[in-house]
């Protein structure tokens, strides 16, 4: 006996999950970039070598 199914896709189903997938790679990138930036940004004002006037 052979198990088999087949699965019908129709555009709009292959293309959200094309979109999906993308998104997956994308999001975490742009959520590191922004951690390192406000990372940056709380370092700059807590910086001891710098003085404020």
């Amino acid at each position: 006996m052979e198990n088999s199914f087949t699965v019908n896709l129709t555009p709009l189903q292959v293309f959200l999950s094309l979109a999906f997938q993308i998104w997956m790679i994308v999001f975490p990138i742009i959520l590191i970039r922004k951690v390192n930036y406000l990372i940056a940004i709380i370092q700059d004002q807590f910086d001891p070598d710098k003085e404020t006037p």
